[in-house]
């Protein structure tokens, strides 16, 4: 982390606070702090434990253990404001092998994290067990916190064979990114980037067909959305206000967002 002294996280991960960002007003799910602690009492000010927040954030109930947490790095700069800070602890998180990122999207702009235990039990438990998989966890995922990973290292290296990264493929961990290379890849996927899109889609369409384009996040965390968007409202304001889709506008009568051009 930033400075030359390691900080801890849990078990006190909302001891150190900064001004909350977004206030939602019911609690978090599997988390045993009250919701006053953690909304009238502000999220956490670094990285980790913004992770940790934005994970209880996320719906695994409405996938039906299908998918692990997935958080997009954007999200974290709607809670710590400091973007270079962000990338910087993102990267020694991966290093400490705490996390694994991912590209997701058509075309492989978003930035996705996972923690890496997460990651691991979807993998497991979306698998044959077989000793490939085991080999790839341990010799690939665990041991590399790269992004993607080339053909030399794969197959000369690893000695992993053609049919053997075939199969990772199919089964959704590895994705082609270029000849010769294929990006690391998060098993179902597709089923969350359906969802993902779909909620974005309701949310900013709620926006655009508000009077002059805005309104108060309080009134838009009321909003039902489409039932196949399934990561709620919570996930996508965290989305939009991290991806800078949105303004956001302290007001006498709370924070207030409005559309971007």
């Amino acid at each position: 982390m930033s400075g030359g002294t390691k900080r801890r996280f849990l078990p006190d991960i909302y001891k150190k606070k900064k001004k909350v960002f977004c206030v939602f007003n019911d609690s978090v799910k599997n988390d045993s702090t009250s919701e006053e602690q953690v909304y009238s009492a502000d999220i956490p000010n670094d990285t980790e434990a913004s992770l940790f927040y934005l994970k209880s954030v996320f719906p695994v109930e409405s996938f039906e253990g299908r998918l692990p947490p997935i958080i997009f790095k954007h999200q974290i700069y709607s809670i710590v404001k400091n973007k270079t800070l962000v990338d910087k602890q993102v990267n020694e998180l991966r290093a400490k092998n705490k996390i694994r990122l991912f590209k997701l999207g058509a075309d492989e702009t978003e930035t996705a994290i996972v923690f890496l235990d997460d990651f691991k039990k979807h993998v497991l438990s979306h698998s044959d067990g077989s000793q490939l998989i085991e080999n790839f966890l341990m010799q690939v995922v665990a041991s590399c916190p790269d992004i993607s990973y080339n053909k030399n290292w794969l197959q000369e290296e690893l000695k992993f064979q053609k049919e053997d990264i075939s199969k990772l493929m199919y089964l959704g961990l590895l994705n082609v990114r270029d000849i010769g290379s294929w990006w690391l890849a998060i098993p179902r996927a597709g089923e969350f980037m359906k969802a993902f899109l779909q909620g974005r889609k309701a949310v900013l369409q709620i926006l655009r067909r508000s009077k002059y384009k805005e309104i108060f996040q309080t009134e838009l965390e009321n909003r039902n959305l489409p039932k196949k968007a399934k990561l709620g409202m919570k996930y996508h304001i965290f989305d939009i206000i991290g991806a800078e889709l949105v303004t956001c506008i302290s007001t006498s009568s709370g924070k207030l967002l409005r559309l971007r051009d």
